[in-house]
């Protein structure tokens, strides 16, 4: 039988549980540490950067992945569920390969090993992986790899979450989207490439659903999933959607930017499959996840 997702049965597998989340204090990491407390988790949260002073983050342990003997400390937690979050180049795929290698798959090796198939754990992933063109999408694949191999030859409980094109409130201004709307909203001019890129928007809120799905769902060991809408829309279109929700006179300067090295021109997840496989679908459209985050910026 297809297990079928549903708020009440996470809250009711999550109230009191040990739960330790990796990257606790990025976008998503924020957003599903709130969400979690409200299901009466237990929340473990991690990350090697102090968040900040008006973020409360239940649990929070300051620790660097990267270092087996930080890492060690959770053994003490004893966390039932792992949410691995934590990666560098999400907003600079670029970055010096030797951060990437040592962040994200020394990190998450290490992570593996120091839990040892005691813990289910959820990884994010990143669709960049289908296509990789960046140090930061060839680390993660190569994360995502080791974590395959625990799974098949330990049976380690690990799943994937491939997140598509997230976006929300409180998300960085390195990242279009809150870029765009701060050009808006400011009047600024906002160069862009030529934006004929297709990308699957979700909302952030819909991505700690996704999250909560595929951890809490009967899946394989080494099964992964793909958390999106399974809609396409371009990225010139979605920057003029937000411009002409702000108003004003301003539009986004397209063609102004090159495309970046190797760019893959449609990425769109296969939402049927996660639907059919957990029963979860993401429920925001993207005109009303633009129009929520114009009226949070506005604020």
């Amino acid at each position: 039988m297809v297990p079928r997702f549903s708020g009440a049965l996470v809250s009711n597998l999550l109230c009191g549980e040990q739960v330790l989340v990796t990257g606790a204090a990025g976008f998503i990491g924020r957003h599903l540490c709130r969400r979690l407390m409200e299901l009466q988790a237990t929340v473990v949260a991690v990350d090697c950067y102090t968040p900040d002073s008006t973020e409360v983050l239940p649990g929070f342990i300051k620790m660097d992945i990267t270092s087996y003997d930080e890492l060690r400390a959770i053994d003490v937690v004893d966390p039932k569920l792992v949410f691995h979050l934590a990666a560098v180049g999400a907003t600079d795929p670029f970055l010096p390969v030797d951060d990437a290698l040592r962040v994200n798959v020394l990190g998450t090796v290490n992570l593996l090993k120091v839990l040892d198939g005691r813990a289910q754990v959820a990884v994010a992933r990143t669709a960049a992986e289908r296509n990789p063109s960046s140090p930061y999408a060839v680390s993660k694949a190569a994360a995502w790899g080791f974590c395959d191999m625990y799974a098949r030859t330990k049976g380690w409980p690990l799943r994937g979450a491939m997140i598509f094109q997230c976006y929300g409130s409180g998300q960085s201004a390195g990242n279009v989207l809150p870029a765009a709307l701060e050009a808006a909203l400011s009047g600024n001019e906002f160069l862009l490439s030529p934006g004929e890129q297709i990308r699957d928007w979700v909302s952030v809120e819909d991505v700690v659903s996704g999250l909560l799905a595929v951890a809490q769902s009967e899946l394989a060991p080494a099964e992964s999933l793909e958390i999106g809408t399974g809609v396409g829309t371009s990225l010139r279109e979605t920057v003029q959607m937000l411009f002409d929700l702000v108003g004003g006179k301003r539009i986004p300067s397209l063609g102004a930017l090159p495309y970046r090295p190797g760019e893959e021109m449609r990425v769109v997840a296969d939402s049927g499959r996660t639907e059919r496989l957990t029963g979860w679908r993401a429920r925001t459209g993207l005109a009303e996840g633009l129009r929520a985050l114009v009226s949070a910026g506005a604020q």
